[in-house]
């Protein structure tokens, strides 16, 4: 599917049904993305919301405390940043398309970036973002229109703004993937 038909889409969504909830969206960038905002107020949360979120914090306990190897990509990032205490909010959310993101100095050090160009080419579309990077994180990857694209807690648990796994090949990104596949590839290597 195309951006354009993504937009196309976009315009004719109004509700989206899981299970027995509808969901009314405010925003829907593409098919892939989820009716759930972690930023929405918990009063305006459903019930299924409530547990999806209360689920992956029992999980990213267990990640961050034992240091486990992990990739959170989209909303896994603001899933992280909000278990870290981060807010997560619309202020820096993106249209669906290719941006070019800056390796950070402790990008340019961290074992699972060694050998990246400085700068790289991803997919990204999301509604909402962590607005800064977590106490005691690093921030790996920055971009111009939403400064916070990776960041690490521990040395083993990672979180992405973008698709680690898009390629020019797979998405609208023209340029040479320039090894983001491998951010997937050393993280399997690491568990």
């Amino acid at each position: 599917m195309t951006v354009r038909s993504w937009h196309t889409l976009a315009r004719h969504v109004a509700i989206l049904t899981a299970g027995k909830q509808s969901v009314a969206l405010q925003r829907f960038r593409s098919p892939h993305s989820s009716p759930f905002d972690i930023s929405t107020s918990e009063d305006r949360k459903s019930n299924i919301q409530k547990k999806i979120e209360a689920d992956f914090n029992r999980l990213l306990n267990q990640v961050v405390v034992r240091d486990i190897p992990f990739l959170g990509a989209c909303s896994g990032n603001g899933l992280l940043g909000n278990y870290l205490g981060n807010s997560i909010s619309t202020k820096y959310g993106g249209a669906v398309s290719c941006v070019t993101l800056d390796l950070t100095e402790a990008g340019k050090q961290d074992k699972l970036l060694t050998g990246f160009p400085e700068q790289i080419d991803v997919l990204l579309g999301h509604n909402e973002a962590v607005d800064t990077t977590p106490d005691g994180a690093a921030l790996l990857m920055t971009g111009s229109d939403c400064p916070v694209q990776m960041f690490r807690v521990g040395e083993n648990v990672y979180a992405t703004q973008f698709h680690p796994k898009a390629t020019p090949r797979n998405s609208c990104c023209v340029s040479k993937p320039t090894g983001i596949t491998a951010i997937s590839n050393r993280m399997k290597r690491m568990s």
